[in-house]
């Protein structure tokens, strides 16, 4: 059927019953607009060819002659729609690494499901966990899923029970004696003592910077990827003072192991519970709020936070945690 056929214009002459009351001309318009009605129930594309003159009880609307039929065009846009998908999930593999799959039902599909068997939990091992620091490491990675096992080097007992924690009391001078204990993903260390505590300055190496690298090396040796490290705000190796050039020179020679991943947190004066009472840092701590925003004192809890959130990003190299982006990175 032509489109002519399908709308036919006033003009046409077809021959329909008239009254008494009705022109020629009128009862021809009105045969032709209940052709067009029934014509329209049986094919709803209505198209008039150009130029034509409608009647005026019936829409106007012009298509273009190489215009596709309505069903052609909704299979188009499906078909795009699929292509899209298929782009969007193309671009999840690639930037998640994980495996997403699209199992087709009928004609749909259904959502795409990450394989969550490609997220390994981690094995901590923690040196330090009885200080303030350390404390605050201890619980957050007991609580964290991302964590399947900490184990625990201290000379002495943590006092926590949990299922993850495997503990282990022991002179820390010993820990060569026990490699298999470094057999981990990512190494806390967050040893540490003044001078007061340790009775000189060579017992203060020994703890802050010996300890330390030795875990250091021992964790290479075995198979660590990742060493964190609490170091201090001030830490240089060329420092008169003798506290920051023990913090920088412990810091110089762990990334000098080339760890694959190295993250070094420098906090200010620490505030928190401590076991010990020190009344330099209690009497610092209570004019913090007159100092400037890099050397304001910092929680023990948000130093632990951030040091765990660095353990779980994927990036490697080298990174350095301010005291100031510490204190400040949730707030």
């Amino acid at each position: 059927m032509s489109a002519v056929e399908r709308e036919m214009p006033c003009t046409d002459n077809a021959a329909a019953p008239t009254t008494a009351n009705e022109t020629p001309a009128l009862s021809s318009c009105r045969a032709t607009s209940a052709r067009s009605v029934t014509l329209e129930l049986l094919d709803a594309s209505r198209v008039a060819p150009a130029g034509a003159t409608l009647c005026a009880d019936q829409p106007r609307r012009r298509v273009p002659a190489d215009a596709a039929a309505p069903r052609e065009v909704f299979d188009g846009f499906i078909a795009e729609a699929k292509r899209q998908r298929q782009t969007l999930i193309g671009r999840h593999r690639e930037h998640f690494g994980q495996r997403l799959g699209a199992q087709r039902v009928g004609d749909g599909l259904h959502e795409p499901k990450c394989n969550r068997d490609t997220v390994r939990p981690m094995h901590a091992l923690l040196l330090g966990a009885t200080g303030l620091v350390g404390r605050g490491l201890l619980a957050q990675l007991l609580r964290d899923g991302a964590f399947a096992k900490v184990t625990v080097i201290a000379r002495k007992a943590t006092g926590e029970q949990h299922s993850k924690l495997e503990e282990h009391v022991l002179d820390l001078g010993e820990m060569q004696a026990h490699p298999h204990l470094f057999r981990t993903g990512a190494i806390f260390c967050a040893l540490g003592t003044t001078i007061k505590t340790a009775g000189s300055q060579e017992r203060f190496r020994v703890v802050d910077y010996d300890y330390p690298l030795m875990a250091a090396r021992l964790g290479k040796e075995q198979g660590a990827t990742h060493y964190l490290l609490v170091s201090a705000l001030g830490a240089n190796a060329n420092s008169r003072i003798f506290y920051n050039r023990v913090k920088g020179e412990v810091e110089r020679d762990l990334l000098a192991l080339n760890y694959p991943k190295t993250t070094i947190a420098r906090p200010s004066l620490l505030l928190g519970e401590r076991t010990e009472f020190r009344p330099g840092e209690r009497g610092f701590a209570q004019l913090g709020w007159l100092m400037p925003p890099a050397y304001k004192p910092i929680h023990g809890r948000d130093v632990a936070s951030a040091l765990v959130d660095a353990a779980k990003t994927q990036e490697s190299g080298v990174q350095i945690l301010e005291s100031r982006a510490m204190r400040t990175r949730r707030k």
